[in-house]
């Protein structure tokens, strides 16, 4: 039997499976971190409304996603209700916020109730 047979996994097991086993490497070890309210605003013409932006989460996480990335509540009185109102739907995923590193914004965006902040330093 070759060296790595035991490390290819079973033809059944998760396609995102790493094909050998690494002690190493964290491979096995990811989490997804969907960003859409706040990247997807972004694009041109882009808009979501509070019952779009609750609609987008709710899919998103009966779909499994672990993380949901919102808009700053620092960019405006309308995120930072968003982010209110998303951290209190009692969802599965945790509720993110991304900050610009500023003490300020940290503090606004923990009074929202979001699980954790991403933070951003602008260079």
């Amino acid at each position: 039997m070759p060296p790595h047979a035991n490390s290819i996994p079973n033809v059944a097991s998760s396609p995102y499976a790493p094909k050998f086993t690494d002690s190493l490497s964290r491979l096995t070890n990811w989490s997804i971190i969907e960003s859409t309210l706040r990247e997807g605003e972004q694009f041109a013409n882009a808009f979501f409304d509070t019952a779009k932006k609750i609609e987008i989460a709710k899919a998103l996480d009966s779909f499994g996603v672990e993380y949901i990335e919102l808009t700053s509540p620092a960019a405006s009185e309308q995120s930072r209700l968003d982010c209110i109102a998303i951290a209190n739907l009692g969802l599965k995923a945790k509720i993110l916020t991304h900050v610009r590193c500023h003490m300020d914004d940290a503090r606004i965006a923990c009074e929202t109730g979001v699980d954790g902040l991403d933070i951003v330093i602008g260079t």
